[in-house]
């Protein structure tokens, strides 16, 4: 009896592992046929490389948000995202949320 349950328990488990993955390939490729927009915008504060970093992996963590390039020099970040996933006020949450200053948002060409 006991190994029935340990088998039954193993076999349910196994079974929850496979549908985790699999949703996770359909994730993939839902993203894929996504269409990425790309945004430029105008940060105030930052003053060196970790605030680049600072804001790079905040907006990261975004699900949606396929890269973004900060610079501090110009003031500015490229961010592309899927605009079915996350909008620009998310995106714009986040870098405040780490101390900066959202100045604009511009949309930018996916050449």
């Amino acid at each position: 009896m006991k190994r029935a349950a340990i088998f039954l328990a193993m076999f349910f488990i196994a079974i929850s592992c496979q549908n985790t993955a699999t949703n996770k390939d359909e994730n993939k490729v839902s993203e894929e046929k996504l269409t990425p927009v790309k945004y430029e915008i105008t940060i105030e504060g930052m003053t060196c490389t970790g605030c680049e970093e600072t804001i790079e992996g905040g907006v990261m963590e975004i699900d949606g948000v396929k890269s973004i390039d900060a610079n501090h020099t110009e003031g500015k970040a490229l961010v592309v995202f899927y605009s079915e996933k996350t909008d620009t006020t998310a995106i714009s949450k986040s870098i405040t949320g780490s101390g900066y200053s959202v100045i604009d948002f511009k949309p930018g060409s996916m050449e």
